[in-house]
């Protein structure tokens, strides 16, 4: 018993030291693989820092990957190892490195496709580890067993080399052993560990190259824009320069450390405080600030200009960092110096060139007001036949000089930018109505009619230039009858109630056309549709030009339709808004509601204008071509019981005129009221005719208002006589316009004292024959400070102020007039003036003066411009 309970316990002791002997070499296993992990740890740990001492020490990726796998290798002898790089572009593996790999290893893997195949290629792919043990079994490894089976390679694992930051595949780290193996826990540890070493390597090479590449794209930059930049820290006033800021600098400056006294001390004195503000500012409240500077070089003396641009960095509310760049600019102020020095001489150029072509003006429009005043003075009076003709053919030389002088000031304007356009409010249809008085003359001289068609429910108040409109229309429309020899001008409106089509205003005439292969150069400068016109009908060819201009400038544009020998329509759409202005309309007399108008007239347009005006003012009216058809038509509606109150008729007519019409109409029982319509050059002959035969006459074109005003006298005086009167001695005629329908009579300037304020003895002359004319009385003064004292010393309804004069101009006289008490500061003061150039009338509106006309002064022009003003200061004089 005691001896198997000894041989019991020996047993249990037995076991108790196996077990114990076995822990313990586990134990020594466990911490001799430790052990030697510790060891590789530590060695991988080394070989990282001798990656990345090579790395700064300026190592190419390639040298860099060579010294780590030789490192792997190193650590696990019995495996060769190599890197290979991804090529994304080519979506293939690239060499990078395998030391002690044939080059018969790169010839199989340079270019190597991505793909599930192979360990590489396939850990690319699926960015995991591939393992393979036997590449002479494995079917990953089918197309390349020859390849590695003359190599050598029998097992190979490969680990993804990736981004740290994006995790992208960029290589791969491959572990190869010349025997079929599995990788131990420990192999694959190490291959993972240098392949994340592979892949910072190659992150920081690539971040050290582009750091590199910046670097020269940066001191390109410096050297090219001849900039730099600096670096200063406010808590220890020291800069940091790059070589470009020194260079810019330049006084032997180097990039690097330099303190601000040194710097601030080259400031020029005159710039030093401007640009201690700025940066102050700039130091207080953060962000950035620029500043322009002089430097004075401490070498040589010489000045430069620099800008600074900076950007303040703050913490808790104190500027740490200030990082700026500093260009030299002396080469842009000098540029801009030149420029600006150019500027002031271009000015200086332009404004003396402005101020020859006023003087220009002054001095040609003085001598030709002379001409023309007294040339239109000498045809008002009795001339024979050759008299008149020499008179008039001196007054239209005369007058065509004036239009050359005025296209040719027009053009210079343009040309030169100094052309300004205004926007005030205005009313469309009296802009257009005053141009076709200004040309009824002409028209008339010529046997053509000149017709305004402005629909009478179209609007008509705008804003815009209405003087450049003005000059537009008149270009067209003095074009169209110069070259139009029977038939018509018509001039037509279409203002739409809304919408953004814009105003147009069409001038269309029955002349001699343009040929389709000459209206593409029409409105080219000094252009003429066809040069062979140019002895025939004369001109500058600039008048399209300058219209063409005048339109672009409004935004508008302009049209042209002709074909030759079948007239033109020339067609200007204008964007002009609508005035806010209240349109303050003569009212429809109630009287003329109903009443049945007759008109008479051979031309269709003239009949339709007409009959528009009338249905707009509610009264009835029937329309003929011909005196014929207009008699049978009164008698038939006398039989019918609905007889004609007012007939209108033109007086040319074929057949019977309108003269001869009225005799037959005043042998009827009933009176009618009857209004001849005539052109302006045959007015006089109307004057002889009997009294009682016509109640009104009217010169055309007729204004809408004149129109409506005679059709409402005469009416009243009709009906004032009783309706069974026969043409009474009382009811003499209206006294007809003798220049335009809105022309005023004689009579209604008569018995009025003007003051003519002017220097020149010739424009003296002229005008006090011109008032003479006019019936009016006049007094002359040769300067503005006689004019005050005339004014002081009698009484005037009107003065004609000359604006050039010495001692005292006009509009310095006017200042003063204005200044004066009692109601002669409020006399009309009408310029007259020599000076066309952009802004003449702004300046005499400015200065007080009433209105303007410009030199050499049309006495029509003079006498409707005097009637605006007399008719009303009736009271003026005590």
């Amino acid at each position: 018993m005691p001896w198997s309970v000894a041989t019991g316990f020996l047993g249990v002791l037995a076991s108790g030291l196996a077990g114990a002997a076995w822990t313990a070499h586990r134990r020594l296993r466990h911490a001799e693989a430790s052990r030697r992990d510790l060891e590789r740890s530590l060695k991988v740990m080394e070989e990282e820092r001798g990656v990345l001492e090579l790395i700064a020490s300026g190592a190419t990726l390639q040298e860099v990957l060579e010294r780590l796998t030789l490192s792997v290798e190193a650590i696990v002898p019995e495996a060769t190892c190599s890197v290979l790089l991804v090529d994304r572009d080519g979506g293939c593996l690239r060499q990078g490195a395998a030391p002690h790999l044939p080059p018969a290893y790169w010839q199989a893997c340079e270019g190597l496709p991505i793909g599930d195949y192979g360990c590489c290629p396939s850990a690319v792919l699926h960015n995991k580890i591939s393992i393979s043990e036997d590449l002479l079994i494995d079917e990953k490894w089918a197309s390349a067993r020859d390849t590695v089976a003359q190599l050598g390679m029998r097992s190979c694992w490969s680990v993804p080399v990736q981004d740290s930051h994006t995790r992208e595949v960029i290589g791969t780290f491959a572990m190869y052993r010349a025997v079929p193996a599995s990788p131990t826990p420990e192999d694959l540890r190490v291959v993972t560990a240098a392949a994340q070493l592979a892949g910072n390597a190659i992150e920081r090479l690539r971040w050290a190259q582009r750091a590199r590449d910046f670097e020269e794209r940066f001191v390109l930059a410096e050297r090219a824009a001849a900039f730099g930049i600096w670096e200063w820290d406010p808590r220890t006033d020291v800069f940091v320069l790059s070589e470009g800021s020194a260079r810019a600098m330049g006084d032997g400056l180097k990039a690097g450390h330099i303190s601000a006294d040194q710097l601030y001390q080259t400031v020029h004195p005159d710039d030093r405080e401007a640009a201690a503000r700025a940066r102050d500012a700039g130091l207080q409240h953060g962000g950035s600030y620029e500043q322009e500077f002089r430097r004075v070089s401490p070498v040589d003396g010489s000045v430069r200009w620099f800008r600074n641009s900076a950007k303040v960095e703050l913490a808790d509310g104190k500027a740490v960092k200030v990082i700026g760049a500093i260009m030299d600019v002396t080469r842009q102020k000098e540029l801009m110096l030149s420029l600006e020095q150019a500027r002031v001489m271009a000015e200086a150029g332009a404004q003396a060139k402005s101020e020859f072509l006023a003087n220009m003006s002054h001095e040609i429009r003085t001598p030709m007001n002379g001409v023309i005043g007294m040339t239109g003075l000498l045809l008002e009076s009795d001339l024979t036949s050759e008299q008149r003709d020499f008179v008039e053919t001196i007054r239209s030389s005369g007058e065509a000089l004036l239009t050359i002088i005025n296209d040719i000031l027009d053009f210079s304007k343009i040309e030169a930018g100094k052309l300004a356009l205004e926007s005030y409010p205005f009313e469309l249809d009296r802009l257009l109505e005053e141009v076709v008085e200004m040309l009824a003359t002409t028209a008339g001289e010529r046997g053509i009619d000149l017709v305004l068609n402005y629909p009478p429910s179209s609007p008509r108040k705008f804003q815009g230039d209405a003087d450049r409109i003005r000059q537009l229309v008149v270009n067209l429309a003095a074009n169209a009858v110069k070259f139009t020899h029977q038939g018509q001008v018509v001039i037509s409106v279409d203002a739409p109630d809304g919408g953004d089509a814009g105003v147009r205003i069409s001038v269309a005439d029955t002349g001699i056309g343009i040929a389709p292969e000459q209206l593409a150069s029409l409105f080219e400068k000094f252009t003429q549709a066809d040069p062979s016109t140019t002895r025939r009908y004369g001109g500058t060819g600039l008048g399209l030009s300058i219209t063409k201009s005048l339109v672009e400038m409004m935004g508008g544009r302009i049209t042209a339709e002709s074909a030759a020998g079948a007239g033109s329509t020339f067609t200007v759409t204008l964007p002009l808004p609508f005035s806010d202005e209240t349109i303050e309309r003569p009212a429809v007399p109630s009287a003329l509601a109903g009443l049945r108008v007759l008109i008479v007239d051979d031309n269709r347009v003239n009949r339709r204008v007409i009959h528009q005006h009338i249905c707009s003012w509610g009264m009835r009216n029937g329309s003929y071509a011909s005196a014929e058809a207009a008699l049978a038509a009164v008698l038939e509606a006398r039989a019918a019981g609905d007889p004609y109150h007012i007939v209108i008729a033109d007086y040319h007519m074929p057949g019977i005129d309108g003269v001869m019409l009225a005799q037959q109409l005043r042998e009827l029982p009933e009176r009618l009221v009857y209004v001849l319509l005539t052109s302006v050059g045959h007015w006089k002959e109307h004057a002889t005719l009997p009294d009682g035969l016509i109640d009104a006459c009217l010169t055309k074109p007729v204004r809408h208002r004149k129109l409506m005003d005679t059709l409402a006298t005469a009416w009243a005086r009709q009906r004032a006589r009783g309706p069974a009167v026969e043409a009474p001695a009382a009811a003499a005629p209206a006294a007809p316009a003798a220049h335009g329908s809105s022309a005023p009579r004689r009579s209604e300037t008569r018995g009025h004292r003007i003051l003519v304020v002017e220097d020149n003895p010739i424009n003296q002359k002229v005008a006090m024959h011109q008032l003479e004319a006019l019936h009016l009385q006049a007094d002359v003064v040769g300067s503005g400070k006689e004019a005050l004292e005339m004014l002081q010393l009698a009484d005037y309804d009107l003065v004609l102020m000359d604006c050039a004069m010495p001692d005292m101009n006009g509009y310095d006289a006017t200042r003063a007039i204005r200044q004066m008490s009692g109601p002669v500061a409020a006399v009309p003061i009408i310029a007259m003036t020599a000076d066309a150039v952009s802004g003449a009338r702004e300046r005499c509106l400015e200065a007080g003066m009433s209105d303007y006309v410009s030199k050499p002064v049309k006495l029509e022009h003079l006498e409707r411009t005097l009637a605006r003003f007399l008719d009303r200061t009736a009271g003026v004089r005590a």
